[in-house]
């Protein structure tokens, strides 16, 4: 990547410089944006080793982002002067309502004796559970403004039974303490995967303090991680 022009062979031609300069924006690279610099080597996007994708509500590992662990893994394999710090995220809206779905699934097979939660339920026993949270005229009045709006059978029971579900979704109690539970299981994921199943020394992996993060485009909550060069 050196500028080099002119003649090789003149006796006035000389490159130390050149090569100096070169050496000199290679370390400002390295120093500034390991991950880029890292993700030229192995052939992956700096960006994308910079953060660990997870769905909303989840801590569990996806396939995709065990790959780019294992990529990571390797870099960081073959240069022990390299650290990483893992920081745990959650996104308050996204997260919670994931979370909120968990538990009214726990509650539908702990009422139900279902060993599945995503079971046909009727409109009986999603009515039966709205009324612990909501008054009879709250439903009524929601029935009947579905109603205006479907006017065959089969779209206004879907529509009935989505909303009724939807009403008791967002009364799952979430606190402030799930959320950040989420978010250092996400990290500490990151790192359980990269010391047992990657033999990484765990003590080049530390964990800073949770963030609250925003969703991504693609609609995954990102965990980020930071290189850290220690001599």
């Amino acid at each position: 990547d050196m500028p080099v022009e002119g003649d090789m062979d003149a006796p006035d031609f000389k490159y130390g410089a050149l090569v100096m300069k070169t050496l000199g924006n290679l370390i400002i690279k390295i120093v500034s944006s390991p991950f880029s610099f890292l993700g030229s080597m192995l052939g992956i996007e700096g960006d994308e080793l910079k953060f660990i994708a997870y769905e909303a509500g989840e801590s569990s590992l996806p396939p995709p982002e065990r790959e780019k662990l294992d990529a990571l893994a390797k870099a960081l394999e073959k240069r022990p002067k390299l650290y990483l710090k893992v920081s745990g995220a959650y996104v308050p809206k996204e997260d919670k309502y994931a979370l909120q779905k968990k538990k009214l699934e726990a509650l539908v097979m702990q009422r139900t004796a279902q060993k599945e939660a995503n079971v046909l339920l009727d409109i009986k026993f999603v009515e039966k559970l709205y009324a612990e949270f909501y008054s009879k005229d709250e439903r009524v009045k929601l029935q009947k403004e579905l109603q205006k709006k479907y006017k065959d059978k089969v779209s206004f029971e879907q529509a009935y039974q989505n909303a009724l579900l939807y009403g008791v979704i967002i009364k799952q109690k979430i606190t402030p303490k799930e959320l950040n539970l989420l978010a250092r299981n996400r990290a500490l994921s990151i790192k359980n995967y990269l010391n047992i199943s990657q033999g990484i020394n765990e003590n080049r992996i530390t964990l800073s303090e949770n963030i609250i993060g925003e969703m991504s485009d693609e609609g995954f909550v990102n965990s980020a991680m930071e290189i850290i060069i220690k001599e």
